[in-house]
């Protein structure tokens, strides 16, 4: 039909208006697809991945070999005995292990036989290392053969308390168990087993084997900590496109309403000439069907292309191999239907009132332009040019408020970015700074014959909540300790007589506040320990109990000088043979600055989406408002109004809703933050609490007043292109 070329040539016409709506369906849809595809594209992998390579349900370390063939006929459990050793290569760490056969089989590029060894591909990438290389370990050479993965060492960090991974200081490595023997044994055995962990398994292991320690896979925090990320991965995956097709659905309605008003009297003369309601409305439906057509099909296609290096990146993060990439025709499906379910109901509402409207009232047309009384009274006391500019923001109050809103979401969306950085900078400032002062921590195997000088030592005993799965490491402290410096709102914390303080990601996690009493169930052996909460100390990381070493002991039945660890600000020389594991607390100052670079490039994508964001949302509205006032603008210039002149009284009310927007977009970035985080780290020990700087605010302020006066500029010049015989014009037509 030829009413069917109407909406095309009306497109062709308005491109301003229409191409931002596109635009924002486009991203939409490009962020669905990449983000949707590469999630569950990994979330796949990584659960087969889990499955296929007989990921451990639990790891225990004794200081005395295990009966393996025994516990694994009784409690029908597969167990083995995983050989490691941390070996030093140019000042970094390569973990090694013995390559297993039963649980927590490494997955491995390719397969070599001989003298080889293989690295993850983090570590390999990080230190430029290439397959095929030599690499020499305590005097031996061996040939890279390929790259790894653990399916208990996903998320690579060297300590259980590390947030950040450091490729560049730290990796993991294979070697056959004989080779792994040959760099030095551990004074301790190290198990893992795969099934159903039971409390008699473990009480029974606890009371004859001298366990030191046991860790339930849900308690890993190299697994966790992806279980985490992936989820909060996924949410935000379909979430933020959702918000996107939303805006753009709220630009769509905006400007199809607006549209529709000026078309009522060619509509009138449609059903005049015999068209019905239905053919009229299939006919419209063309708005958004290009609209749909343009940005979900290109959008899809955009998306599926970077969906598959989005996925790699994921991959190489958490070092989950890619088994296998599917194009799931679920999520392709519902990509390009998405915007469908937002835009053509949208399109319905701007259309119902039109259609309903008799046919002499569509012909005759509404009176437009006239301001209501009310408005007459606006800004009285001021002069013309501002009177005008005041009643054109009161006309246009609707689009107003979706101008400020979606300047308010891309400073969000701005800030987000930016104050990633400051964010993690205090947060390791708070508990790696001014909470811990020592340098090193040592945990032992036993009491040293003598405790070496500048140290300081203290107890730790691995535990949990009883009755829930949060997890904690207790701290037994002395009094007046020169390394932890514990603090709350009130000043500094004083322990003893049983009393304890707990970080807060702990009290966030498990409810508690001070004043409750908490039990707590050791790790080892299963003691229950009640205690009395007195504080929550300003720890941002980390479950962590603190109470004094003297009570802790005394509870735990330990001698009264017992201590299982050692904090110094020097590096001390302790034998192999007696420590258990060690941590340099500049190791994770190093992975903070090796986060620098990938973060920067995150800040960078999310501040180009913000500004394009913006300025969609910009042009759009004041497209809008040009269009409509074409009139206006011709017969101003008539009077003799300049064209900057002109700007001011049309657009000029616009720079307080831009302001407006960027004022509501700080309480909007904290509470957004503040639902984002609460859903991130629900299963992560540790409190993110986000820190703006105010160059920052700066910034962000900064970067939007550019993309406002941008689309000022291009504003300008579509007022100045309006020529002063345009009212004439369409008076003789």
């Amino acid at each position: 039909m030829v009413i069917g070329k109407i909406p095309g040539r009306i497109i062709r016409k308005n491109k301003a208006q229409y191409v931002g709506t596109i635009f924002l369906i486009f991203i939409a849809v490009v962020t669905y697809m990449a983000l949707q595809l590469a999630m569950e594209n990994i979330t796949e992998n990584y659960h087969d991945f889990k499955e296929k390579y007989y990921q451990e349900s639990a790891h225990f370390s004794t200081l005395r070999p295990v009966d393996v063939s025994y516990f694994e006929k009784k409690y029908n459990l597969s167990i083995e005995e995983r050989f490691q050793k941390d070996v030093e290569w140019q000042g970094k760490t390569l973990r090694i292990f013995s390559k297993s056969q039963r649980v927590n089989l490494p997955y491995l590029s390719r397969q070599e036989a001989g003298q080889v060894i293989y690295i993850d591909p983090l570590f390999l990438k990080a230190n430029n290392l290439k397959i095929g290389d030599t690499i020499t370990l305590k005097g031996k050479s061996y040939k890279i053969a390929g790259s790894l993965a653990l399916p208990d060492y996903i998320y690579i960090i060297k300590n259980d308390s590390d947030l950040l991974n450091d490729p560049n200081e730290f990796g993991i490595a294979v070697l056959p168990t004989e080779e792994v023997k040959t760099l030095g044994l551990l004074p301790y055995h190290y198990y893992m087993v795969r099934g159903k962990i039971t409390d008699e398994f473990v009480s029974e292991l606890g009371a004859s084997m001298s366990l030191l320690s046991l860790q339930k896979i849900t308690e890993n925090p190299r697994v966790y900590y992806v279980d985490a990320k992936l989820k909060g991965a996924k949410i935000m995956a379909t979430q933020f496109p959702t918000l996107l097709l939303v805006v753009a659905s709220v630009l769509l309605f905006t400007v199809l309403r607006r549209q529709i008003g000026t078309m009522q009297q060619e509509i009138g003369a449609l059903f005049a000439l015999g068209y019905t309601s239905g053919e009229v409305l299939r006919a419209l439906f063309g708005f958004p069907f290009y609209l749909w057509l343009f940005g979900s099909v290109l959008g899809c296609a955009a998306g599926i292309g970077l969906a598959i290096p989005l996925a790699q990146f994921y991959a190489a993060y958490f070092n989950i191999p890619i088994i296998s990439f599917k194009f799931l025709p679920q999520i392709i499906i519902t990509g390009l239907l998405l915007p469908a379910a937002f835009i053509f109901p949208v399109t319905y509402l701007a259309l119902r009132g039109m259609l309903k409207r008799p046919v002499l009232e569509l012909i005759k047309g509404l009176e437009k332009g006239r301001f209501k009384k009310p408005l007459l009274k606006i800004g009285e006391k001021t002069n013309f040019l501002a009177r005008m500019a005041l009643k054109q923001g009161a006309i246009n109050a609707a689009r107003g408020i979706i101008l400020i809103a979606g300047i308010a979401f891309a400073t969000f969306l701005l800030t987000y970015g930016l104050a990633a950085k400051d964010s993690l900078e205090q947060l390791v400032k708070q508990s790696f700074k001014e909470v811990f002062n020592f340098q090193y921590q040592y945990l032992l195997a036993a009491p040293l014959e003598k405790l070496p000088v500048g140290a300081e030592d203290f107890t730790l005993i691995p535990g949990k909540i009883s009755g829930t799965k949060v997890n904690a490491q207790i701290y037994g402290i002395k009094h007046g300790s020169q390394m932890v410096n514990l603090k709350d709102k009130g000043g500094v914390i004083k322990l003893g007589g049983g009393a304890i303080a707990i970080s807060k990601p702990l009290a966030e996690k498990s409810g508690y506040e001070p004043g409750q009493q908490i039990v707590l169930e050791t790790a080892a052996g299963g003691k229950k320990l009640k205690l009395d909460i007195t504080a929550v100390a300003e720890i941002t990381t980390g479950n962590y109990i603190f109470i004094s070493q003297e009570d802790l002991n005394r509870l735990l039945g330990y001698p009264e000088n017992y201590y299982n660890g050692l904090w110094s600000r020097q590096k001390l020389d302790i034998s192999e043979d007696k420590l258990l594991a060690s941590f340099d607390k500049q190791y994770l100052l190093k992975a903070l600055e090796n986060l620098a670079k990938p973060l920067q490039a995150s800040v960078s994508i999310m501040g180009v989406v913000a500004v394009l964001f913006a300025l969609a949302v910009i042009f759009v509205l004041t497209s809008l408002i040009i269009q409509e006032n074409r009139r206006v603008i011709s017969l101003l210039k008539i009077l003799g109004w300049s064209n900057n002149e002109v700007n001011f009284m049309i657009l000029g009310s616009n720079d307080l809703l831009f302001l407006l927007g960027f004022v509501l977009g700080i309480p909007l970035f904290y509470r957004l933050f503040a639902y984002l985080m609460a859903s991130a780290t629900k299963d992560i020990d540790f409190s993110f609490n986000m820190v703006v700087e105010p160059k920052t605010w700066g910034l962000v302020f900064g970067v939007l007043l550019l993309t406002w006066l941008f689309a000022k500029f291009l504003n300008q010049r579509k007022i100045a292109a309006i020529p002063p015989g345009e009212i004439l014009k369409e008076q003789v037509d």
